[in-house]
């Protein structure tokens, strides 16, 4: 099966902290559970990177970007360019998402 290089930018870090962080202040376990999982669903990425769907779907622009659900409520957000998957934002659902510049 063949593996894509996941190029996971310094943002998506500070995402899934500010997202720890905040669910941290109400249950510490959850945090650390919803953090997990999108560490998951991100590292799936470089074996399956286009079972994501398109995000012009829900942002109503043209975009080559791609996304997938993490805990039911969170966007990964990610391009995949020949050999690469570029994973770029974490953001919950409920945000603008069409407010980000790609």
């Amino acid at each position: 099966m063949k593996k894509f290089f996941l190029d996971i930018r310094p943002v998506v870090y500070e995402d899934v902290i500010g997202i720890y962080n905040y669910i941290c202040k109400s249950d510490l376990q959850v945090a650390y559970y919803v953090a997990s999982e999108i560490w998951t669903k991100i590292d799936s990425l470089d074996t399956f990177p286009n079972r994501g769907a398109n995000l012009q779907n829900i942002i109503n622009r043209p975009t080559k970007y791609k996304f997938i659900i993490a805990c039911k409520s969170y966007a990964i957000l990610y391009l995949v360019e020949d050999d690469t998957v570029k994973v770029t934002h974490v953001r919950h659902m409920a945000r603008d998402l069409a407010a980000l510049k790609f």
